[in-house]
């Protein structure tokens, strides 16, 4: 197998595209694509800054083999999101916490919507005329209360104690 499809599975096997590893090479997308399709040679430069880009070795890049599939490349599987790599099993813990937020999310609408058809169902109370309301407050106060009404009636704002 000639290097630059060593480099290709290798870049593959790390989960990073053709785009990241050129931008990290500070070359472009097609100079990068012909060192994959063996139409140009590699220098020892480019080959040691990709080994450091894939964080593995130039031995092992060289010494890849299609019949070991990771070749003694680093146990712990990697997943990409733009230039970013981070664990499997830190994905894993980032989409636990998603379902989780999601599902409490879900719950939390189900419980307004419950709570909005409690209050559907009460019963309205009447609003009790002004009459009644003198009623309510009794004899003494009756008086006091009749002017705050007709205050309040006026649109006129009545100071609250505190």
């Amino acid at each position: 197998m000639e290097i630059g499809t060593k480099i290709r599975k290798v870049r593959e096997l790390k989960g990073l595209s053709q785009e990241n590893v050129a931008e990290e090479l500070g070359m472009s997308v097609t100079g990068y694509g012909k060192i994959e399709r063996n139409e140009v040679s590699v220098n020892v430069g480019k080959l040691t800054k990709l080994a450091e880009i894939f964080g593995v070795s130039i031995e092992q890049i060289i010494g890849f083999d299609d019949n070991i599939a990771f070749n003694n490349f680093n146990s712990t599987v990697e997943w990409q999101v733009g230039h970013y790599t981070m664990p499997i099993e830190m994905k894993k813990l980032y989409d636990d916490k998603i379902a989780l937020l999601e599902d409490k999310i879900k719950y939390q609408a189900e419980e307004i919507n419950r709570l909005k058809s409690e209050i559907m169902k009460k019963p309205k109370s009447k609003g009790l005329s002004d009459e009644e309301l003198i009623k309510k407050h009794g004899d003494k106060q009756s008086e006091t209360f009749k002017k705050n009404l007709e205050l309040i009636n006026k649109g006129i704002v009545l100071p609250t104690k505190k």
